[in-house]
């Protein structure tokens, strides 16, 4: 099956078909066992379908399986609590369903149940605390948690949210620093800092962020030139930094990281062809 961040509009359909007919499938396992694990899956295929379904331009049409996701989920966590599986999926189900309701610049929603994922995975954490999957999806929660309080203005509690995630990164980092996807974690969080920092008017410091994120992904980009998500990443990282500079005066500066900005996206489209 495609992924529905990268797949282009005809893949995209026929992912659409795929994931469709995963969800057929698990609802009749689902109907014949009636366990609470076919009843999981099935509520995983939902959210793997609104998932797709909201990433390829068709928002507003992922609620639905959001909801069916959570009617199963809901019961089964309140049974299994000790599950730590069932936990999981309803803290993705609360994930999904802030996403969706972001979308719909329904932000008031969204941080609520955002502020559930996190809460869900904050106890899988406590629970078992050297699992690398835990502590990664607590740490995008609270950068979840961020970008919504932002959306709404309200600065300092988001800087705080993404602060909070920028070191749960770094000490990941530490533990492993020849991986990739912790290094681009790294990045998010200096980047998102910068925009907060940018909107505080605190623009020296939110240079500095932005170039601590330009300096990782020059890195990552260095060692994979093919990775075009490092480098798409890097060109907003110089896009963001020029329009900062130009909104205060530095015309110089800015041109000199737009110019980088477009270098890197012409030689993506580019090589695109």
């Amino acid at each position: 099956m495609g992924s529905g961040l990268d797949a282009n509009l005809g893949n995209s359909q026929l992912a659409l078909k795929d994931y469709q007919r995963a969800v057929e499938l698990r609802e009749a396992v689902a109907a014949n066992w009636r366990s609470p694990e076919s009843k999981r899956e099935l509520a995983q295929s939902y959210l793997d379908y609104a998932n797709l379904i909201g990433t390829t331009g068709l928002q507003g049409q992922d609620q639905g399986y959001i909801d069916k996701a959570l009617a199963l989920l809901r019961p089964l966590a309140a049974q299994s609590f000790g599950d730590k599986e069932i936990q999981f999926s309803l803290a993705k189900a609360y994930e999904r369903n802030g996403e969706s309701c972001a979308r719909a610049s329904r932000f008031p929603d969204s941080l609520i149940y955002y502020q559930r994922s996190l809460a869900i995975y904050q106890q899988l954490q406590q629970i078992d605390p050297s699992n690398p999957r835990y502590s990664t999806e607590v740490s995008f929660a609270h950068k979840h948690v961020g970008a919504v309080l932002g959306l709404q203005k309200q600065w300092q509690p988001a800087l705080e949210q993404y602060q909070t995630a920028l070191a749960m990164d770094q000490a990941r980092g530490k533990a492993d620093p020849d991986n990739a996807n912790t290094l681009y974690a790294i990045t998010f969080s200096y980047s998102d800092i910068g925009w907060v920092l940018s909107q505080q008017g605190r623009v020296d410091e939110a240079l500095d962020s932005y170039r601590r994120s330009i300096e990782i992904r020059s890195q990552l980009a260095a060692a994979d030139p093919k990775d075009t998500r490092v480098r798409g990443g890097l060109a907003n990282n110089y896009a963001n930094m020029a329009w900062l500079l130009l909104k205060n005066g530095r015309l110089d500066q800015a041109l000199e990281f737009y110019n980088q900005a477009f270098s890197v996206r012409d030689t993506l489209s580019r090589d695109d062809r």
